[in-house]
């Protein structure tokens, strides 16, 4: 395995107060990932969990809209939401246009999912399952579905191996992901010409990477005490490697912390957690203050991501099954985007014209 991946010494000057409490919930033993835990990164699903308490800052109750079955689209906000979606019987990527209100299906090969746009909204990159049950590979295809394409055309399929949860730097040359190269799980990057640059190798597991808006940073979750946090770290991309800085912490504490996002604006960082009985959609600055709950209903909201500065997108566990929502970060409204009695996740937003 390539594990080019340097550490150089260059220091992130930011503070971060974060003082969360909560039950331990033991993931790992021994720094080795079960495959369970590999599915639970993935699926998010609702886990039984003792309740934890938070002091938060204030933030007003949402008021919960009137679901419109199947699409309610946020007002005033242009581009597209691509997201995955069981539906029509067999996990496929989709996009919604906001302007035109058209949903289109774009995969139709084997399960496909975690998509992720380049920053001209021009391409997507994707998880697909279509060599085989359980082998998670990356693809790349255009925004109408055309043209896909393995993004590293030199990798063997190897059963159970799998590299999912991408996403592209708004940079536009490289794509960060996670993968179960060794026992842990690592966050790799390849370049969108299909050259592997290594993997960050810190000694405990790595998942879920996000890049901040300018790409010079990258967010992670990290397993380096026995439970999940956020972490941030500098971001250097050279022609045949990645290099990166010492990670940062920007949570600690007993409970899972996934899905971290930066606001396009870099001022905030948006993530799920289940500080409670169950998973929430929680807010902080970048530096890891100011800590706030967006959402609290008595059901699963996770996998969240922005939709412009002022707005979250996430997804919300149904009697039915999931739905995709917003959450003003502001008001704390809340709007149904697209609710079928099916498993719709991972919404992502892309503006650029």
């Amino acid at each position: 395995m390539d594990t080019r991946v340097n550490t150089f010494v260059k220091s992130i000057n930011r503070s971060f107060i974060l003082g969360l409490f909560g039950i331990s919930l033991i993931l790992v033993a021994c720094n080795r990932v079960s495959p369970e835990m590999q599915e639970r990164v993935i699926q998010t699903s609702s886990q039984d969990i003792p309740t934890a308490t938070l002091t938060v800052s204030p933030l007003s109750t949402p008021d919960r809209s009137l679901s419109v079955s199947p699409l309610a689209l946020p007002k005033n906000t242009g581009g597209f939401i691509a997201f995955h979606t069981d539906q029509s019987g067999e996990l496929q990527i989709h996009t919604i246009d906001l302007e035109t209100s058209s949903e289109q299906q774009l995969v139709e090969t084997g399960r496909s999912f975690e998509p992720s746009w380049s920053p001209d909204c021009q391409k997507i990159v994707f998880t697909s399952e279509r060599n085989g049950p359980g082998n998670f590979e990356l693809y790349l295809m255009n925004r109408d579905g055309s043209d896909q394409r393995k993004l590293i055309p030199s990798q063997v399929v190897t059963p159970g191996m799998k590299d999912w949860a991408p996403t592209w730097s708004p940079k536009g040359d490289t794509i960060a992901y996670q993968s179960n190269q060794n026992s842990d799980l690592q966050v790799c990057f390849a370049s969108i010409n299909g050259k592997h640059l290594g993997c960050h190798v810190p000694g405990w597991s790595t998942a879920l990477p996000a890049w901040s808006p300018n790409g010079d940073q990258l967010l992670f979750i990290g397993l380096e005490d026995g439970d999940w946090d956020v972490f941030i770290v500098d971001v250097r991309v050279l022609e045949d490697q990645v290099e990166l800085s010492e990670p940062v912490k920007l949570t600690d504490n007993t409970t899972v912390e996934k899905n971290p996002h930066m606001s396009p604006d870099g001022q905030y960082i948006t993530f799920e957690s289940n500080l409670q009985d169950n998973y929430d959609i929680m807010l902080m600055r970048a530096d890891g203050t100011e800590l706030r709950r967006l959402t609290s209903e008595a059901v699963d909201e996770v996998m969240p991501n922005w939709l412009g500065n002022e707005q979250v997108l996430y997804t919300r566990q149904t009697a039915a099954g999931w739905e995709i929502a917003s959450v003003d970060v502001i008001s704390g409204a809340i709007q149904t985007i697209k609710s079928t009695d099916a498993l719709n996740k991972w919404p992502v937003w892309c503006g650029a014209e």
